[in-house]
């Protein structure tokens, strides 16, 4: 993978010369991160391998820690709350976090949050809640764009997991006009909504992103987002819906993602919101459900707003007396392609 840290960064300082020794035999690093980040002065902060335990890690402008691989540099979130946070009350940016694991526990609310963080990194991190964990936990935050500034991050090869199944509540949270973010081949696993874009959040980008065990793949209360080649996958019976688009989402691009084994592949609750919808294969998913805002109340209304794609022929089968109201499924009876409108009646489709 290419280098994507920001220049003149490359000198390091060692995370060892700050430590002290443990306090009872029990040990915390948390100073030790401060110390060093008030002394970097422009270099990074070098992690060998190894554990460091802290109550949380400040995030100032300029931070950058660095660790030895994912598999070699844990950091343990031994306090409350979040576990690395800008708490300053003013915007920080050009941050670059990489390379480590930090696992929380069950007190933890958010791993790392970038509240009022603009132009910063994140790469090739690990976040693990410990023990299953909090179910209101969230992994990675970006949050006050509208008192401060959250833009213009990006998070690559990032994964939040619970360890078992559905503990976790979010993966990235988008939140209060954190606008123009990015998530790049980033992966969650066992968690209830793997992203969540609150309203008037715009210009989130969501590609090549992998979401495994989860009730809610993507959540887009938002406008003006992207998704596109990511991969939704349930395993055992087909559950969870892929892609949620509220009845306040307009203009989101969706194409090119794979919907394996869901209940639901995604739902469009504003069909007149402008959202291009061009996936156009792999709906391994029951239905497909137009099912808010409106939604398809009629053959004519479902074909007046349809879905540009091909891949309804995708779908498993479903009976239906367990389709819902509004959606597009192959029936188990008969094999056939059908529309449930808004009262239960079916219509047999063809393609």
């Amino acid at each position: 993978m290419s280098d994507i840290s920001f220049g003149g960064k490359h000198d390091s300082i060692d995370i060892r010369n700050y430590q002290t020794p443990s306090v009872n035999r029990v040990q915390d690093d948390t100073q030790a991160f401060a110390s060093a980040a008030h002394m970097a002065n422009g270099r990074a902060i070098q992690l060998g391998p190894g554990t460091y335990y802290v109550q949380n890690i400040q995030l100032i402008s300029g931070l950058v820690i660095r660790g030895s691989g994912r598999n070699a540099t844990t950091i343990v979130h031994t306090g409350s709350g979040k576990a690395m946070i800008n708490n300053t009350g003013t915007p920080v940016g050009n941050i670059e976090l990489t390379d480590f694991t930090l696992i929380c526990n069950p007190n933890s609310t958010i791993g790392i949050e970038f509240s009022m963080v603009y132009q910063s990194v994140a790469s090739r991190i690990n976040i693990l809640q410990s023990n299953g964990g909090n179910t209101n936990f969230t992994g990675v935050s970006f949050d006050q764009g509208d008192i401060g500034t959250s833009y213009y991050n990006t998070m690559t090869d990032v994964s939040v997991n619970a360890g078992s199944a559905n503990t976790i509540g979010t993966g990235y949270l988008f939140q209060n006009k954190a606008n123009s973010n990015r998530l790049i081949g980033c992966r969650t696993n066992a968690v209830t909504t793997a992203v969540q874009i609150a309203t008037i959040t715009d210009h989130i980008i969501v590609i090549g992103c992998t979401f495994e065990q989860f009730t809610n793949g993507i959540m887009d209360n938002g406008y003006r987002n992207v998704f596109v080649g990511n991969r939704f996958e349930n395993s055992g019976s087909a559950s969870g819906t892929g892609i949620i688009l509220s009845s306040a989402t307009t203009n989101t691009l969706m194409t090119g993602n794979q919907y394996i084994n869901l209940a639901t592949a995604f739902t469009n609750g504003n069909i007149s919101g402008a959202n291009m919808i061009m996936d156009h294969s792999h709906l391994n998913a029951k239905y497909i459900s137009h099912d808010s805002g409106g939604g398809w109340n009629s053959v004519m209304n479902m074909r007046n707003y349809g879905i540009q794609s091909a891949g309804y022929l995708g779908l498993s089968t479903c009976s239906s007396s367990n389709a819902p109201n509004n959606s597009i499924f192959v029936n188990s009876e008969d094999n056939v392609l059908y529309f449930k409108d808004s009262a239960g009646v079916l219509t047999a489709l063809t393609l």
